[in-house]
């Protein structure tokens, strides 16, 4: 996703824009897609770079990891950067203000909504997910195997 900030990139310092996101169905990486993400972007001018602070939330459709159901995981994020008109940071990223008076936002807000996903994904808190002998839905009720059919005697 670019911005255009010919207009703050040619204004003056202290100047800010404000811009709002409203995306839908989109592709996070080859296995994730975010039903919606939405959110604020702020625009800034500072002396020699463009300061872009973007804050949201995404909706992720992922499987439950105790029972496999897809469920909507809300995901908030925060992202800050400095974009540079014809420089680079002190750390040696290259964030630039391109030659077209354009950001890009994309790869940073994708890197922030990854980082935010939680090891442990699930549907709801009290999961108890799914039978380890039938793979029945405990979440449903009780299974109906009997598990001492394969212990050993």
């Amino acid at each position: 996703m670019k911005l255009d900030v010919k207009n703050l990139a040619l204004g003056a310092v202290g100047e800010t824009d404000n811009l709002e996101i409203n995306l839908d169905d989109y592709k996070i990486s080859d296995d994730l897609i975010a039903t919606s993400i939405k959110g604020k972007i702020k625009l800034t001018r500072l002396e020699d770079s463009i300061l872009t602070e973007i804050s949201g939330g995404a909706a992720l459709k992922v499987p439950c990891d105790r029972c496999l159901i897809d469920f909507e995981l809300d995901i908030p994020f925060d992202v800050t950067r400095e974009y540079f008109f014809g420089g680079y940071r002190e750390d040696g990223e290259e964030l630039l203000v391109s030659k077209h008076f354009e950001v890009e936002v994309e790869e940073p807000m994708r890197e922030e909504i990854i980082l935010a996903i939680p090891v442990k994904k699930l549907c709801r808190e009290g999961c108890r997910g799914l039978c380890a002998h039938c793979g029945a839905d405990l979440n449903e009720g009780k299974c109906k195997c009997s598990r001492t059919e394969n212990k050993k005697v």
